[in-house]
């Protein structure tokens, strides 16, 4: 498959622990056509039907692969900018599985970084997705803002704690608590952005 920066934070959301093995990896859904990344608290789901390739299987893809897939992109960018400046002739950076590894590669070489395969099953990802119905209030969030207010409001009692959202309406400022903290408030306003509810775009129509 071919390599695309829209996939270059997908790791952040995959487990850091070890010993959930396959949640470690990201999954490379050939069949539904995404790419899919969980640590059982949060789960993203992008869209990779422009990357795959005739006859691509579906595999694990470790984080440290989609790493290096990365920087070997930015390198190319960086090579070509030192050069002539000429970005439209970057080389594309792939992606291939094979039955014990997966390797990073650029252009038309197959030498490139290489990882071991995951050999685990990925969760069925699929079965917590939930349905639109009953979703009737969205809110829009800048999460940068949010993570300012977190971090501002956070003490270090509170240091691992969630954050509380008190929504009243689609129009009113949100309320933010952290932890059961009393002696402290957040509040940030709501950005105008109006998208719609995102669709299981895996599933055909």
């Amino acid at each position: 498959m071919k390599y695309a920066e829209k996939l270059k934070n997908l790791w952040k959301c995959a487990s850091g622990d070890e010993t959930r093995y396959s949640m470690t990896c990201i999954s490379i859904d050939a069949d539904k056509k995404v790419a899919v990344a969980t640590d059982g608290h949060i789960l993203a789901a992008i869209d990779i039907t422009d990357l795959l390739e005739t006859g691509e299987k579906s595999f694990l893809l470790p984080g440290e692969a989609l790493k290096a897939a990365q920087q070997l992109l930015t390198s190319e960018r960086g090579r070509w900018r030192s050069k002539n400046d000429k970005i439209n002739k970057t080389r594309p950076v792939f992606i291939q599985a094979t039955e014990d590894a997966v390797t990073v590669f650029v252009g038309t070489s197959r030498r490139g970084q290489s990882f071991d395969k995951p050999k685990k099953d990925f969760p069925k990802w699929e079965g917590i997705i939930p349905k639109q119905e009953g979703y009737g209030l969205g809110v829009d969030l800048d999460p940068e803002l949010l993570l300012k207010l977190a971090d501002g409001i956070r003490s270090g009692a509170f240091h691992k704690s969630g954050v509380s959202l008190f929504v009243k309406d689609e129009a009113s400022p949100i309320v933010v608590s952290m932890g059961n903290d009393t002696k402290t408030y957040g509040m940030t306003m709501l950005m105008r952005l109006g998208y719609s509810f995102p669709k299981p775009f895996w599933i055909p129509k």
